[in-house]
């Protein structure tokens, strides 16, 4: 589902040094050492890293907001999380819920995992397709629940918010919004902050050391890929999940 702009950052940094050392060492296998490997090992990086970018881009565009529909979008949002569900959800079974669908809804502050949605479905009816709405899902959600997706469907704050906007109704709150700048800091502390992201952090630590080697000041790069270890095993060692 959602991924965090520094979830991106990271996956990015990871595409780009992964693919430097592999070309490189490559290149420096077969050529004489010197400017052509780190050449090669450069080239190769941009283009795989460009691919990259162009592929989250489609997939992070799919119901992306406009920058001049932000605020009413973070008012749609508010709306989900603080009006009675008994007055939002006869708006989106209106939009969103055909004759054979069941609808479950969970506006939580925290993304949704996949076990609040299993948990849901395993109380659905057999002869019933689960829509499951939620401002947000937590990484890998939607990936760990494939095998259901005949009788499962994700909705996300902005996939409701754009077939909202289609039919021409928009859900607002009548309160003020959280601190914007706080609640995106905390939350993406905690979405780094898991077990599973351990072994990506300590790759990029691993690597920025290696790279050490050939940049003519290391010291940053092994500070800052300390660093990361460092943070790996602390994740690893007192994260909760």
């Amino acid at each position: 589902m959602k991924k965090t702009v520094l979830s991106y950052i990271f996956d990015g940094v990871t595409v780009a040094i992964t693919s430097f050392i592999l070309s490189y060492a490559v290149s420096a296998f077969y050529l004489t050492r010197g400017a052509p490997p780190v050449i090669i090992g450069v080239s190769v990086a941009v283009a795989v890293t460009a691919f990259y970018i162009l592929v989250s881009k489609s997939k992070r565009t799919k119901f992306a907001v406009k920058k001049s529909e932000e605020k009413e979008f973070s008012n749609f949002i508010s709306a989900l999380r603080f009006l009675p569900k008994e007055k939002v959800r006869p708006l989106i079974e209106k939009t969103i819920i055909a004759e054979n669908d069941y609808l479950f809804c969970d506006f939580k502050f925290s993304p949704v995992s996949a076990d609040d949605v299993l948990s849901a479905f395993k109380q659905t009816p057999e002869n019933k397709k689960l829509v499951f709405c939620a401002v947000d899902f937590i990484d890998e959600t939607e990936n760990l629940l494939q095998p259901l997706k005949d009788r499962l469907r994700l909705v996300s704050g902005k996939e409701l918010f754009s077939l909202f906007k289609e039919k021409g109704e928009v859900l607002k709150a009548d309160m003020p919004n959280p601190e914007k700048k706080s609640q995106k800091i905390k939350e993406m502390l905690k979405n780094t902050f898991r077990k599973k992201r351990a072994g990506g952090l300590a790759l990029y630590g691993i690597s920025l050391i290696v790279l050490s080697r050939f940049v003519f000041y290391p010291l940053w790069y092994i500070i800052i890929g300390s660093a990361f270890l460092i943070y790996a095993l602390a994740i690893k060692f007192f994260a909760a999940e």
